[in-house]
């Protein structure tokens, strides 16, 4: 369940405020003891019982030559994904203060939404309901300075970004290393996106540091007026261990269709493949987390801004990886995701 008020726009200052709740149930049929679901998922992550997965409330700012953003929050999604940044900064959602360098150049410093990939923790811009295993394994957030340009076409965006790391706010206690990134978009017109995002850093502390490299690619097309596709790959390599040449790697492929059916109505489908046979990303899961997956939601919009969503989804791993019951494991996950939001 979401609800999003923009409850003031200033047209003399440009200053707004924005506050924002995302209410969720799931019912996993595996149904864990501890009503914690799978660590593969940082968002609705608790089975058979209501919950607030994202409440935050933003001031924003834009005018001229500056623009900044200010965004605190609650929910298990920040218990979940903030969980090992200091207590003090795990409420915040977003923190950046951005200054147009020249026409069409800016830099922003601070906590801002992640430059990797096509979906957000906010359930309302996505187009399924709950995230591919791809969004919950990569970034959400990161924190550090970018640099940012769209041409005079407005067809290509570029950025470079200077990071604190793999989704963090604070750098790793013992970790002096800085990570980067980059993002390419081009939108040759209204109906197609293509993107390409990558990162270069390295994990863990300096004693420990392993380089890590990843690249997300993906394009979104809506096709007609009801119906749109979005493909995504993304590939990454780590190394085995500190100062190893060996390589591991993981990868991903993710297809979504959404198509509308009425004014009110609209379906959208989703499959994926999640291949970690190393346990770089999910190293919670022995023998690797080599995953297919198929989802399929509803979206019912009685009046402009509210969505009721329902979502059924189904994983299946080539192991026996997913607790069932508390007792055995097995190669099957299924669960049943509900949402309620609203914007105005």
């Amino acid at each position: 369940m979401s609800f999003s008020t923009i409850a003031q726009s200033d047209t003399t200052n440009k200053l707004s405020y924005t506050a924002f709740i995302d209410a969720y149930y799931v019912f996993d049929f595996n149904q864990p003891k501890n009503n914690s679901r799978s660590a593969a998922f940082y968002n609705y992550n608790r089975h058979n019982q209501v919950g607030i997965n994202l409440g935050y409330f933003k001031i924003a700012y834009d005018y001229q030559k500056i623009r900044a953003n200010f965004a605190i929050a609650a929910g298990t999604y920040m218990q979940d994904n903030l969980g090992s940044e200091p207590e003090l900064l795990r409420n915040i959602f977003e923190a950046n203060l951005g200054f147009k360098i020249k026409k069409n150049w800016w830099l922003d410093v601070g906590v801002f939404p992640s430059h990797i990939g096509f979906e957000s923790a906010i359930t309302k811009d996505c187009w399924n309901l709950s995230r591919s295993l791809c969004a919950e394994n990569t970034p959400y957030y990161e924190s550090g300075a970018k640099i940012s340009h769209t041409n005079k076409s407005k067809k290509w965006f570029f950025s470079l970004l200077y990071l604190n790391g793999w989704q963090r706010i604070q750098r790793l206690e013992g970790q002096t290393l800085p990570s980067f990134g980059s993002q390419i978009t081009f939108k040759p017109n209204d109906r197609l996106s293509i993107n390409h995002s990558s990162f270069v850093g390295f994990m863990n502390p300096d004693t420990m540091a392993v380089l890590r490299v990843f690249n997300n690619f993906y394009f979104i097309y809506q096709i007609t007026e009801r119906f749109g596709l979005t493909m995504g790959f993304d590939y990454g390599q780590q190394q085995k261990s500190k100062n190893d040449p060996k390589l591991n790697y993981w990868f991903s492929n993710t297809l979504v269709a959404k198509f509308k059916l009425t004014e009110h109505f609209a379906v959208a489908g989703r499959s994926e493949y999640y291949g970690d046979p190393s346990n770089i990303t999910i190293p919670t899961y022995t023998g690797g987390f080599n995953v297919f997956g198929n989802s399929i939601n509803l979206d019912y919009t009685p009046q402009n801004n509210f969505l009721i969503r329902i979502e059924g989804r189904l994983l299946m791993a080539d192991a026996s990886i997913f607790l069932n019951k508390g007792k055995t494991f097995q190669n099957k996950n299924s669960f049943v995701s509900t949402s309620f939001s609203y914007q105005f």
